[in-house]
């Protein structure tokens, strides 16, 4: 989005480049305010019955749910 409103005002005369960026800003907190709460989060893995914990993703990334401690051998999704 901030590439396509610099394609659209180079010189940013409008302030739409600023405004994405802000945009983007906003949004990138929210997803980390939601991926801290989620991180509180301690599930158990269905299969295995061992503990499960959020691992963050990074930048626009989304996070994933992963063991907390090594699955056992031949353990699948």
């Amino acid at each position: 989005m901030v590439e396509e409103a610099h394609e659209v005002d180079p010189r940013d005369e409008s302030g739409l480049v600023a405004a994405a960026k802000q945009l983007r800003i906003e949004l990138l907190q929210t997803k980390a305010e939601l991926e801290r709460e989620l991180g509180n989060v301690l599930l158990s893995c269905q299969r295995c019955r061992r503990r499960m914990h959020w691992v963050p993703g990074v930048g626009p990334e989304p996070g994933h749910w992963a063991h907390a401690e090594p699955a056992p051998t031949g353990h699948g999704p």
